[in-house]
């Protein structure tokens, strides 16, 4: 990847992505996959996946805007990277909420891409806890909000040390 200083990112065909006040973010654009990308399947689950993930917290982080977003998602895709982790407990419901315009926006097969996302519990009482009633709950608001049929993968962001193991299936 290159680095660059600043908060522009420079592609090597020459268009740059500005990324405002968000830290740099190496970017890279190939006419195919990146090289040294490489894809492996994820343990027996049917899921092949990319050895470089995208993170989306500082993507849609407060200081980078929805085209901005899109932009690097596009290029992520361009280069192969096929696999995006989202949190909650990151960047509230608006990473979801953006990747979801942006999947519908450009039109990707499902199946050309993995959803990681991770279920979230506040401290506040009214929505502790990781019950079944919640896990429920959870995946089916990351589901709308995404414009999914389905997340390929769901996380425990935190332990619940009130709810037994047992009690989440």
């Amino acid at each position: 990847m290159e680095e660059f200083s600043g908060t522009t990112a420079q592609l090597d065909f020459g268009r740059s992505i500005s990324l405002g006040s968000n830290p740099a973010i190496p970017v890279r654009n190939n006419a195919t996959a990146t090289p040294g990308l490489r894809y492996k399947n994820l343990g027996k689950s049917g899921l092949r996946v990319s050895n470089v993930g995208l993170g989306t917290w500082p993507i849609f982080s407060p200081g980078v805007s929805e085209e901005q977003a899109e932009a690097i998602l596009r290029l992520a895709i361009d280069s192969g990277i096929n696999l995006f982790d989202l949190s909650e407990a990151h960047s509230g419901t608006r990473a979801e909420l953006e990747l979801g315009k942006i999947i519908q926006k450009a039109g990707w097969k499902r199946t050309s891409f993995v959803i990681t996302t991770k279920i979230y519990w506040s401290t506040k009482s009214d929505e502790r806890g990781l019950s079944r009633k919640h896990i429920i709950e959870s995946v089916q608001a990351s589901l709308q909000r995404l414009q999914l049929s389905y997340i390929d993968i769901i996380l425990v962001h935190k332990a619940d040390s009130m709810c037994p193991m047992e009690g989440k299936y």
